[in-house]
């Protein structure tokens, strides 16, 4: 009897050993619960991306999170949008694991406004004609570097040649000093000069605490704003009409010489007037053949780019580069294509 019962209970205890001990192959599953947190550990290694570029997640470390509290590191994330080319300004990214979502922007630029081109990225030159030169710069959009991310020959001018560059632009304005519409442009629009002229904004300028006492020479812009239909750009004033309050402000070829007349009384300085590489509209060359007599009577330098044949033969595939539009310059456009023609302009008007 006694050997009985301990047959039975060898063989129990061999059972249960069989089941819990080391030779089970079996594992106990612990449930966490969901994701319900995606954390970025480290984000990806190129964040700069060009138009038609797709999103690299090299460099980046996803943490899960779970409903009890568990971390699970370094998951296997999917990117929902990998397939998605680069935008023109920001792009936004998607990261997704386990039916939870993590979200970023990167930076995407036109092409023209790639990273290699911009004023960081600009060495400066061997020979500088303009080092040490002090330019005050006077305009809107095109002067500013609306399409560009801010950056114009203004800019590119100063890095190339270590130069100083004053720039005053504001999108949307004219020369004339007549009411215009606000421009919604971040960099300007809650400027209380928003909207304000040319003639509003230099008057501005030359009464304020910033006022420089010297510059080198006035660069300034033939604004495409004042290219509008049946407007009255106004004459060149004769000879002998050199006093501010003569010019009619409110026409564009007043205002130009109002401009001009007062940077000579206050800096008595050379000035540079420019106009747009050629675009096609009706009005704007009636506004450039208006400015050709400042020249005679101011003894202005005129930067007429918009009827230089030669400046304007460039290849279809350098005008996608250097263009954002037909007359906003990418900053492409801006270093190879018209800071070098406004550097020689501005030297040869300095010898």
């Amino acid at each position: 009897m006694k050997k009985h019962l301990l047959a039975i209970s060898l063989l129990t205890f061999a059972s249960i050993t069989t089941a819990c001990g080391t030779g089970d192959k079996t594992s106990q599953v612990v449930s966490h619960g969901e994701v319900k947190q995606l954390v970025m550990i480290n984000g990806p290694t190129k964040r700069e991306y060009v138009q038609g570029e797709f999103f690299d997640p090299t460099g980046i470390v996803l943490d899960a999170i779970y409903e009890d509290g568990y971390r699970e590191e370094n998951v296997a994330f999917e990117v929902m949008n990998g397939d998605t080319p680069m935008g023109t300004t920001k792009t936004l990214i998607i990261l997704t694991y386990k039916g939870v979502e993590y979200d970023f922007e990167v930076v995407s630029h036109e092409k023209g406004n790639g990273p290699m081109y911009s004023v960081q990225n600009t060495k400066e030159l061997d020979v500088q004609p303009l080092k040490g030169k002090t330019f005050f710069f006077l305009g809107s959009s095109v002067t500013y570097g609306a399409s560009s991310e801010g950056e114009s020959f203004a800019d590119f001018i100063a890095k190339r040649q270590g130069a100083t560059s004053i720039k005053k632009a504001i999108s949307g304005t004219s020369l004339m000093d007549v009411d215009q519409p606000k421009t919604n442009d971040a960099e300007f629009k809650d400027s209380p000069l928003n909207g304000k002229s040319y003639v509003y904004r230099f008057d501005d300028y030359l009464a304020s605490d910033e006022k420089v006492e010297h510059v080198d020479a006035l660069v300034l812009q033939l604004s495409t704003n004042d290219a509008k239909a049946g407007v009255d750009y106004g004459e060149v004033t004769p000879d002998f009409v050199r006093d501010t309050n003569s010019f009619d402000v409110k026409k564009s070829v007043g205002a130009m010489e109002y401009i001009i007349a007062k940077a000579k009384e206050v800096w008595n300085c050379p000035v540079l007037l420019y106009s747009n590489a050629y675009y096609f509209n009706n009005y704007y060359p009636l506004l450039v053949d208006a400015a050709k007599p400042l020249v005679d009577k101011w003894g202005i330098t005129y930067l007429n780019m918009y009827e230089d044949e030669e400046f304007n033969n460039i290849t279809d595939e350098q005008k996608s580069l250097y263009m954002h539009d037909r007359i906003h310059p990418t900053k492409a456009g801006y270093r190879d294509w018209w800071t070098p023609a406004f550097e020689t302009s501005l030297a040869d008007m300095l010898k």
